[in-house]
């Protein structure tokens, strides 16, 4: 089923047959380095950049992140909370057993909820979702690309005063390339 991003039409991904050639073109700001002519790199703080991920959705994404730390500002400094970024990818610590076999199934927000209440009490969660979650073992370094660059986006954009509440990126990644994508 065909969605729509900025208004173009973008199949559904399979990370199961990936080859890069089937990632759309550069649509955003990209530059050329003088040591290595001819080959264009994508701004990493240009959110048309991103592949996997929606950019209007990583545009709520920073908005909601912007809207808890106004409201963690307007609180005593006892009782404000730290915020954390989570994205979620799927991978390992997403997966359930789904007719003898393990599949990616949990979102952010549900891995959440199984965090021990006082940790749930001490922070306050914005989360966005890879749009389709993925077995780790098949995610390809575009995807980890586009981790990082959304990353970068987030932080770029971050006022101060959410940075001056902010705890961290949390990305839900599964165990079989973890050691890659850290790297």
């Amino acid at each position: 089923m065909a969605k729509t991003v900025l208004g173009i039409p973008v199949e559904e991904f399979d990370f199961t047959t990936y080859n890069p050639s089937m990632l759309p073109p550069h649509a955003g700001k990209t530059y050329e380095l003088a040591t290595n002519p001819g080959v264009l790199f994508e701004d990493p703080f240009d959110v048309l950049n991103l592949k996997f991920f929606d950019p209007q959705e990583v545009h709520g994404f920073h908005l909601s992140l912007e809207h808890k730390a106004h409201n963690q500002a307007n609180k005593d400094i006892g009782s404000a909370k730290k915020i954390i970024a989570v994205i979620g990818t799927g991978g390992t610590i997403a997966m359930v057993k789904e007719n003898g076999e393990l599949v990616p199934r949990l979102d952010s927000e549900q891995l959440l909820k199984t965090l021990p209440g006082p940790s749930q009490d001490r922070y306050e969660v914005v989360s966005i979702q890879l749009a389709k979650m993925i077995d780790s073992s098949v995610m390809p370094p575009d995807v980890i690309a586009d981790i990082a660059l959304l990353t970068s986006v987030v932080w770029a954009k971050m006022s101060e005063n959410l940075k001056k509440h902010f705890a961290g990126f949390l990305i839900t990644h599964g165990t079989d390339t973890m050691e890659y994508s850290s790297a």
